[in-house]
């Protein structure tokens, strides 16, 4: 039996700096702006990314990443890819799915953006222990969260989401929680 432990760290760097030098440089120049009502207009593209923790796995809990973007239908429904990625040394999950996210306005807060999203796609469990099988699955991530604007154009947020998926690996659960905290960023459109 072979150790891929330099496979592992390789794809935990590779996925840890390609999405933080993709989404960090255009918000520096953002983030000067000053923060408005949580309103977003009709037609603006927003990506984010963040990291966090997948618990309930096949290998407790994992570190995770995340990658989303979304374009606004209106000023409280958008659509968009999202994309997860969990890594342990035995286990890397790679999660793809169309979200469509529901945001409220707080008048209140004006400031803070809470939503609630859902979505479709699809899930590959990669095992490396012995009697685990890789498999691919459908994913249906669900849950919800908010963001805090910094600034016109930068949001820090938290989100949890509860993860059903068809994927058969010995000891995976059909449904585990993930939970991630990152920086989303609101593009000129």
């Amino acid at each position: 039996m072979r150790r891929r432990s330099g496979s592992v760290i390789h794809r935990i760097i590779m996925c840890c700096l390609m999405p933080a030098m993709t989404a960090v440089w255009p918000g520096i120049v953002m983030a000067q702006e000053t923060p408005t009502d949580n309103t977003v207009p009709t037609g603006r593209f927003t990506i984010g990314t963040g990291m966090g923790f997948h618990a309930g796995t096949a290998d407790g809990a994992v570190f995770g990443l995340f990658l989303d973007g979304e374009y606004h239908l209106d000023q409280h429904l958008s659509i968009g890819p999202l994309l997860q990625l969990g890594v342990s040394s035995d286990l890397f999950l790679t999660g793809l799915s169309g979200q469509i996210k529901y945001t409220m306005k707080t008048p209140a807060l004006p400031g803070v953006i809470p939503y609630l999203e859902g979505g479709v796609g699809f899930m590959v469990i990669d095992a490396d222990r012995p009697g685990r099988d890789d498999d691919v699955g459908f994913l249906v991530p669900f849950g919800g969260g908010f963001d805090v604007e910094l600034g016109k154009n930068v949001l820090l947020g938290t989100a949890v989401l509860l993860n059903y998926t068809s994927a058969d690996v010995s000891g995976q659960p059909p449904i585990f929680m993930s939970w991630l905290f990152g920086l989303r960023f609101r593009l000129s459109g």
